[in-house]
């Protein structure tokens, strides 16, 4: 990934976590699913199709979000991480069952061996507000969902384990909107 791309994409998500967004957890936001999202970018982030439309590059978002080659799950997840964490978004392990705030969402991290190698890849799940649990899978494929945290998936005819379930925060946006402040 040249620097420069990156740099510019960092510098615009920021901008976004900065400004308080925290990703959609409602399935009207799937009508129409953008190819500048992939698993990471559709569970970690869920930018709008409007702002990522308007505000990125097919480049900058597949060099971003995609192309994690390291060869252990480890490595592989704290570059994820740090990708994530730069932003200014915090990620943390958390229960399934854990009661969310306005500004936190839950994904769920799998890896899958790729055939014939040592290698592994990294695919993300992110809950929905009823439960359900939502994936895009590369990024030319639609949003799909699991109606419960699965420990095993299949998505594109390959196995996944369930590694762990995280909660994202946006530390920025800590102002409830006023039609969920009704107690």
């Amino acid at each position: 990934m040249t620097l420069d791309i990156k740099n510019s994409t960092l510098k615009k998500l920021t901008y976004f976590v900065k400004a308080g967004h925290v990703a959609s957890r409602d399935f009207a936001r799937y009508i129409y699913a953008t190819m500048l999202a992939n698993c990471i970018e559709h569970s970690c982030f869920n930018l709008s199709n409007g702002q990522l439309l308007q505000n990125f590059s097919f480049t900058e978002i597949k060099e971003y979000f995609g192309g994690f080659d390291e060869k252990t799950k480890e490595d592989m997840k704290t570059k994820i991480f740090n990708s994530i964490t730069q932003t200014g978004l915090k990620i943390k392990k958390c229960q399934p069952q854990e009661i969310l705030k306005y500004n936190e969402w839950k994904v769920a991290l799998y890896f899958g061996k790729i055939k014939n190698t040592d290698e592994y890849d990294a695919h993300f799940l992110k809950e929905e507000e009823n439960g359900a649990w939502s994936e895009k899978m590369g990024f030319e494929k639609d949003v799909s969902f699991y109606g419960s945290l699965l420990k095993t998936i299949y998505p594109c005819y390959q196995k996944y384990e369930l590694e762990n379930v995280y909660k994202i925060t946006n530390p920025y946006a800590i102002a409830e909107p006023e039609h969920e402040l009704i107690k």
